[in-house]
């Protein structure tokens, strides 16, 4: 309880790559695990526009970001 809201807040502000990597794919993680529990909780937390955020805003030297924000956004649009 509480860790979809944390998690967002990690994406939208966390400074460092592997903060951000590692809640990505916990959130990928529990949209897969649970998508009826947990997609409409990530949709009201704006994963969806955080994700976008993190895409356009610049180049990530981990590539595991750049797969964290294409797998992620899956189970949103889905």
């Amino acid at each position: 309880d509480g860790a979809v809201p944390a998690l967002a807040d990690l994406i939208a502000a966390a400074p460092r790559e592997k903060v951000v990597r590692l809640a990505l794919a916990s959130l990928r993680q529990l949209a897969e695990s649970d998508p009826s529990l947990f997609v409409p909780e990530m949709i009201a937390c704006r994963v969806l526009k955080s994700v976008n955020l993190l895409r356009e805003q610049k180049k990530w030297s981990d590539p595991d970001i750049e797969n964290g924000t294409s797998g992620c956004r899956l189970p949103l649009c889905a």
